[in-house]
């Protein structure tokens, strides 16, 4: 450690796990993504961990999106709410959702779309 005062130097006999979240000048890399605040305040914001990369080399946070969607008034969290999923090998995040019946046919009402028979 090269004149960093730090709490660590690593894992206790981790060498492995060390050598993944130390660099060579005995930085820690916690995995957290952070923004400097107005005030000079670092905010946590996000985990590196919980970041996907798309095909066309953007990242998603799919915890981000379900807890977005999960607010949404369509959507029946209590019943499994949402489930995001995204990969390298596609271009965009999918998601799966457990809509509550009564406002997503009253959303399809009022949108000109008929109730399908396997909805009743």
């Amino acid at each position: 450690m090269r004149g960093v005062n730090s709490i660590g130097s690593g894992y206790y006999k981790l060498p492995e796990q060390t050598a993944a979240d130390f660099d060579k000048d005995g930085w820690f890399h916690s995995g957290d993504i952070g923004l400097i605040t107005p005030e000079g305040k670092v905010k946590i914001i996000d985990r590196k961990k919980n970041l996907v990369k798309l095909k066309g080399g953007e990242y998603v946070a799919l915890e981000l999106i379900n807890v977005t969607y999960n607010n949404h008034e369509l959507i029946n969290a209590d019943a499994g709410g949402v489930c995001s999923f995204a990969s390298h090998e596609i271009d965009r995040p999918v998601l799966l959702a457990q809509c509550k019946k009564k406002e997503l046919l009253a959303l399809a009402a009022a949108n000109g779309v008929g109730e399908p028979s396997m909805a009743r």
